[in-house]
Formats: C-alpha cells, structure tokens, sequence
C-alpha cells in the first residue's frame, strides 16, 4: 500500500536511478496523457512491455500503479488509460 505522508519530491541529480525513472515515468505519462492533436503516444509503452516487472503475469498494482484508485476508476473519467491495457 502507497502511504502518501511518505512521498516525496527528490531532484534527479541528486540519487541516482532517478533518470531511469523518469524515462519510465514520462513514457506512462505520454502514452495516456491527450496532447494537444487529441492524441496519445502508446507506442512508448510497448517498447517497455518486455521490462514492467509482473507477477503471475500481472503487472497492474506491480509494475505499474495507478493512484489513487484502480484502472477502472480512472477510465471513466480519461478513457485514454485503456492504452495500459496493452501491456
């Protein structure tokens, strides 16, 4: 369970592997955010299909977590995050 009194905002120079996760990060980000066509980039998340880590081939709430709340929640009000059922 994410506690969300422990998150907190590091500068990515400052430890290191947060370059890493940034790239993930924003590759998750711009294959559901719409830009400003009305599209999205779901191609960056097939590239890292073969990477998100999974457990008993289920990678939602593993290597990938949606928060706050589940997929479906989400989807209702950004129908753009069915693009992470692809994975």
């Amino acid at each position: 369970m994410i506690d969300p009194d422990r998150i907190q905002s590091v500068e990515h120079s400052k430890m290191a592997g947060l370059q890493a996760a940034d790239a993930v990060a924003s590759s998750v980000h711009y294959a559901v955010k719409i830009n400003m066509y009305k599209e999205t980039e779901p191609a960056y998340l097939q590239h890292l299909k073969q990477t998100i880590y999974r457990h008993k081939a289920e990678y939602l709430g593993y290597g990938v977590k949606v928060w706050p709340g589940a997929l479906g929640e989400l989807k209702i009000k950004a129908p753009e995050a069915e693009n992470l059922e692809g994975l």
